[in-house]
């Protein structure tokens, strides 16, 4: 689900590709791979949460 957020796809267009999946999935992911990352800049979360706050719509 990573690679069509780096392709372009809103969360909406991700949801519609995806109809199992809820917005929570693609808050869960964001936060994985953030948390995979382990690099500092990822400690804020500031970005993550940003993304996150839009899958809501």
């Amino acid at each position: 689900m990573l690679d069509l957020f780096a392709a372009g796809l809103t969360a909406g267009e991700i949801l519609e590709e995806m109809p199992d999946l809820e917005p929570d999935d693609l808050k869960a992911s964001l936060l994985y791979a953030s948390g995979k990352l382990n690099h500092p800049a990822t400690k804020s979360w500031s970005w993550c949460v940003a993304a996150a706050s839009t899958l809501s719509s």
